[in-house]
């Protein structure tokens, strides 16, 4: 493993709360061909905050090592919602909202990102898959989960962080 790996996966340790297989990425890494990474966003607001930000620093790390980066517009979970511990259900954003959303992410995010070379980057929207999902289809997938494993998950719990 070189020096810059070894910077990489401190910095991924710094920004990610768990990993799958750390081993697995370490030794994907060492093997020297490009991995394939996603970064999704919902597109909430029309901007990109400092959280975004630090990970958008870490995919152009891994562009910058030869990887690509699928930058994942999440514009169809945008119009759903998803949790995150707050204790409001996110608002209803109008159609024409989240495409303007979604035009200034990728905006903000070509000053850090390489949109120069297509081998790098690709932007995907996750209405690709989810608009042109049958709904029997839908309900198979929902039917795997069981309402004690979803609220299990830690998105799902309670704050309890103080003011």
């Amino acid at each position: 493993m070189t020096v810059q790996d070894d910077r990489l996966l401190a910095d991924f340790s710094r920004t990610a709360e768990e990993y799958f297989s750390l081993s697995e990425l370490r030794q994907r890494l060492e093997s020297g061909r490009p991995l394939r990474i996603k970064y999704g966003v919902d597109v909430t607001a029309p901007y990109l905050h400092i959280g975004h930000a630090v990970n958008l620093w870490l995919m152009r790390k891994m562009q910058d090592r030869g990887h690509k980066v699928i930058f994942l517009v999440g514009d169809f979970t945008t119009r759903i919602g998803d949790p995150t511990g707050k204790s409001r259900t996110r608002p209803v954003i109008p159609q024409d909202q989240i495409e303007e959303n979604t035009r200034q992410f990728i905006d903000q995010a070509r000053l850090v990102l390489r949109f120069d070379d297509p081998e790098l980057l690709e932007i995907r929207k996750n209405s690709e898959w989810w608009n042109a999902m049958p709904v029997g289809q839908l309900m198979h997938l929902l039917s795997m989960i069981t309402h004690s494993k979803l609220i299990a998950r830690d998105m799902f719990q309670p704050s309890h962080r103080s003011p």
